[in-house]
């Protein structure tokens, strides 16, 4: 088998693939070097493509303990505990509530969802520390 590996990606497996001309011929589709890139930047390579890599997946869900260790690695604890405490009214109370006694974090959940924008976070953020804090044993 081989693949076709350039700057706009890797094709393939093919059983055949032969540089031409003005393009790479593989297994009957032609892939011109317009599109693909000249022979000085893509390679026809024996063996079977790379693995696509899969991202990592964002729990919907992660332990009280691996959220909070997680929010200190990453130096959001302290600005999250001053955004509960400057919280007012029943919700404020409810909120620290919440964060006193939960066993789990939500990453729907409307608190955290909250915590994120008045933390000027973005979702990314929010989503790479949960995918941190779910893979501290």
């Amino acid at each position: 088998m081989k693949t076709l590996k350039t700057a706009n990606g890797q094709f393939g497996p093919f059983r055949s693939a032969v540089a031409m001309s003005d393009r790479y011929h593989c297994d009957g589709i032609d892939y011109f070097f317009s599109v693909v890139g000249a022979p000085g930047t893509s390679t026809i390579d024996e063996g079977t493509p790379d693995p696509i890599p899969v991202p990592p997946v964002v729990p919907a869900v992660i332990p009280m303990l691996n959220a909070r260790t997680q929010l200190y690695l990453a130096g959001w604890l302290t600005p999250w505990e001053d955004l509960l405490a400057a919280m007012t009214g029943p919700d404020g109370d409810l909120a620290r509530i919440k964060w006193a006694t939960a066993q789990t974090v939500r990453r729907d959940d409307p608190l955290v969802l909250f915590a994120i924008a008045a933390l000027n976070k973005t979702d990314a953020e929010a989503d790479a520390l949960f995918i941190a804090a779910a893979a501290i044993p």
